[in-house]
């Protein structure tokens, strides 16, 4: 798990968001770009008060997407590729957020407002992970051409050891 890097740009990175919420799994890293968050306010509800341990927050999303709630299993215990990937909806053993974060917009994406797109960071803060943020003056609804692909790189290799 600490090898997979989850991701996406635009609506991808919104999927990929809920799937990192709802699994309560640690993954190796997370790249989002020019994104927002599904399910804001409700997801806001789960920032206010004490910390959330991952499984608190894998249920509040669970439940946010009417998707059933698992009872406990652990990863190790999975069997072969024959397993269906329904068996990756697991509770977590670990309850702390470990999975690294990377997210960048830029000011100017006419598709999904800068504004919007600072809702995943600070979300994504409160409930305990770390976030490296990225804004760029330039760049639209895409990868910024110019420093972009750079400090994607540069993530990548912090969070892969390199």
């Amino acid at each position: 798990m600490e090898r997979i890097i989850l991701g996406g740009i635009s609506q991808g990175c919104a999927t990929a968001i809920l799937t990192l919420l709802s699994s309560g799994l640690d993954f190796g890293g997370f790249i989002g770009w020019c994104s927002w968050l599904p399910f804001q306010k409700e997801i806001n509800c789960l920032t206010t008060g004490s910390p959330k341990t991952k499984e608190e927050v894998a249920l509040h999303i669970r439940t946010i997407l009417e998707m059933p709630i698992c009872e406990h299993a652990e990863i190790e215990n999975l069997g072969g590729p024959e397993e269906s990937l329904k068996s990756l909806s697991v509770c977590p053993t670990s309850s702390s957020n470990k999975t690294p974060i990377f997210l960048a917009h830029s000011r100017d994406d006419e598709t999904v407002p800068f504004t919007q797109g600072e809702g995943p960071k600070e979300a994504m803060k409160s409930l305990g992970y770390d976030v490296t943020w990225k804004e760029y003056d330039n760049g639209g609804h895409w990868i910024q051409p110019k420093h972009g692909v750079d400090d994607m790189v540069a993530f990548l290799q912090g969070v892969m050891g390199k």
